[in-house]
């Protein structure tokens, strides 16, 4: 297991590299160059038997390369399989995504248990609700108080009945 997680590290690193390296030949090329498709077709001409190199794959390490041009190995999405890094970098948002990151290393999350909980819109239900201030236990008698609280706090999903925010549908 620790040599899986040392082959991953080292994959996402390579993958990062890949990022930097298209960031910087896409300021030194002209626009409409194709330079994503080239470089696509030289890694997999030059490396048939690794797989990973697609341009979908290529156009991901530079978005990598974006999100942390500082480097990424002392993040914590280093830690992750690269299906989930894919997920992860469609989050507009630095803090939501971070969240996720930790979420997916505390509880071992799939990268399809992921994308649910992504969909269903976990961080908005769970991450801001801990940091949302309520009146309930000033207003509300005992143990109703209590009660109200806890229920705002509950990470409920509201999915089966059609109450869904389509805003955060369009990031993902």
């Amino acid at each position: 297991l620790q040599a899986a997680f040392a082959v991953n590290r080292e994959v996402i690193s390579l993958y990062w590299h890949i990022g930097q390296e298209i960031v910087q030949l896409q300021t030194e090329t002209a626009w409409g160059s194709k330079l994503i498709d080239r470089l696509s077709e030289d890694l997999k001409n030059s490396f048939p038997e690794t797989h990973g190199f697609s341009k979908t794959n290529l156009k991901y390490m530079r978005i990598l390369a974006h999100l942390y041009p500082d480097g990424i190995g002392q993040q914590a999405v280093d830690q992750l399989p690269w299906g989930h890094i894919t997920l992860l970098i469609r989050i507009r948002k630095m803090e939501e995504r971070h969240w996720y990151v930790y979420q997916c290393l505390e509880h071992g999350w799939s990268r399809d248990v992921l994308e649910k909980q992504i969909r269903s819109g976990l961080y908005n239900r769970q991450a801001i609700s801990n940091n949302k201030a309520t009146n309930f236990l000033k207003k509300l008698p005992s143990p109703q108080s209590q009660l109200a609280h806890d229920l705002i706090k509950n990470p409920y999903n509201f999915d089966c009945l059609g109450l869904h925010d389509e805003a955060q549908e369009r990031e993902i």
